[in-house]
């Protein structure tokens, strides 16, 4: 995920054009060998359309003259120093790890009240499809209890903010705007961890860096089969975190050593079309043409996997799902 936040003055505004960089950059996102399935080429264009421009780092601040409000020197991504701007905390919703690691240099300076958000910018609105991270939590909260009334289970849902506790709970992991869906297991030290884009489970970097967040080593990473664009990651945070709880409901009172970790999670259709409607409304992209399935109209229907090319004529995925676990 790329830090952005809102400029107060557009380009224009600077009365400059592109600098040889930024096109150079352009050009960089616009590659095939860069883009995985974000599109980058569309969300340049509406980024800056709507004011929206990746933050390279923050490198000053200074006090507003009228009000004492603290504004962050922001150095853009794709611009010369003589393009940076003094912004509020409003307009940095998308960078907070850039504004922690700033606050740390500088102990002396008062730590804004941080609003988590997740998503990536997308539509003319980029902040319009976020959703904040406590809305994640309030959700699964919302939501878990249909599943596991019978059995009266409560576990505590919550959204991580330095340390896991003592206790089994599902937490919602927010870094670099993006949502890590965590079950852990308080007495062995043991987590779960999924996320929409599935970076815990294929990238060894993020998996480290997450670790190292949560001060557990002992990880079991898990696919979401289900993944949508990265723009609603915090809709499908919510889809995983159910199944972590009905999950946790129907092993909780197993031997641990005899407990089947899965390999991957699914959502019912039912209830991704429920919750996304919910948080996005109409701005919801939709899924992502992988390996979850995908229907081929050039023969007769049928699913197939993107990674290998395998297909069925069946329309049930529960064979495609089977299949997937070869690539675990």
């Amino acid at each position: 995920m790329v830090n952005i936040a809102k400029r107060t003055e557009s380009r224009r505004a600077l009365g400059s054009e592109p600098s040889a960089a930024e096109e150079s950059l352009e050009h960089f996102f616009k590659s095939d060998a860069h883009r995985k399935h974000a599109r980058y080429d569309e969300l340049l264009e509406k980024e800056r359309r709507a004011g929206m421009f990746w933050v390279r780092d923050i490198v000053g601040h200074k006090l507003d003259e009228a009000t004492g409000e603290l504004l962050y020197e922001v150095k853009w991504l794709g611009f010369g120093p003589d393009s940076n701007t003094f912004e509020p905390y409003e307009n940095m919703h998308g960078s907070n790890d850039l504004v922690r690691a700033y606050h740390q240099k500088h102990g002396e300076l008062e730590m804004p009240e941080l609003v988590e958000y997740v998503g990536a910018s997308s539509g003319d609105d980029p902040m319009g499809i976020w959703i904040r991270a406590d809305q994640v939590v309030v959700g699964i909260r919302t939501y878990l209890p249909r599943f596991l009334w019978r059995d009266g289970l409560h576990i505590p849902v919550r959204h991580f903010t330095g340390a896991l506790d003592q206790q089994d709970g599902i937490w919602v992991v927010t870094d670099s705007s993006h949502a890590y869906v965590v079950l852990h297991y308080a007495s062995k030290s043991f987590c779960m961890v999924a996320d929409n884009e599935n970076l815990f489970a294929s990238d060894e970097a993020t998996r480290k860096r997450i670790k190292a967040l949560l001060g557990c080593q002992d990880c079991h990473p898990v696919r979401y089969l289900n993944n949508y664009y990265r723009d609603v990651c915090g809709g499908a945070a919510i889809l995983i975190g159910l199944e972590f709880g009905k999950f946790y409901n129907r092993w909780r009172k197993a031997d641990f050593a005899a407990i089947q970790w899965p390999g991957t999670v699914s959502s019912p259709a039912h209830l991704k079309e429920e919750i996304m409607a919910k948080y996005y409304g109409d701005a919801r992209p939709g899924p992502l043409p992988s390996c979850s399935g995908k229907k081929n109209t050039e023969s007769r229907v049928h699913l197939h996997c993107d990674v290998c090319g395998w297909g069925t004529n069946k329309t049930n995925k529960s064979c495609l799902n089977m299949h997937m676990r070869k690539h675990l």
